[in-house]
């Protein structure tokens, strides 16, 4: 009950800085992260998570999971790397049951679908694929 009571605050949060925006009240001027990757990585693919503090980053062989909420640091240093066979390029990224406890789905350019779950560090146990 208190993740929909959470998620019900955000949403309101939200549609008031949109409303803020669109009447000229806010600028977008803060950094909430900073993110290199090498440049063999090649990043293909973004998504947040609609509730947390959390980017997701399709690379070459990986997805990578970043803190973000952490007004102005290297978010590197709370990153989570999921590992893929080979070297497939990630070209997809979504969340299903963001809401709650979220699976991550990852499509690649071979044309595989992955679905992990435990993704987000939020928890001891390891991320874990659900299937391929």
């Amino acid at each position: 009950d208190w993740l929909n009571k959470r998620n019900e605050s955000l949403r309101f949060k939200a549609a008031e800085q949109t409303q803020r925006l669109n009447y000229g009240i806010n600028k977008i001027e803060e950094q909430l992260s900073s993110l290199r990757f090498p440049p063999q990585a090649h990043p293909s693919s973004l998504q947040f998570h609609p509730f947390n503090n959390l980017l997701v980053v399709g690379l070459k062989g990986s997805i990578s999971v970043h803190n973000v909420g952490q007004h102005g640091k290297d978010s590197s240093s709370s990153s989570i790397n999921l590992q893929i066979p080979g070297s497939l390029q990630i070209s997809a990224l979504e969340f299903i049951n963001s809401h709650e406890k979220a699976l991550l789905v990852g499509g690649s350019d071979d044309g595989s679908i992955r679905i992990w779950r435990d993704w987000d560090g939020s928890n001891r146990e390891a991320p874990s694929l659900v299937t391929a």
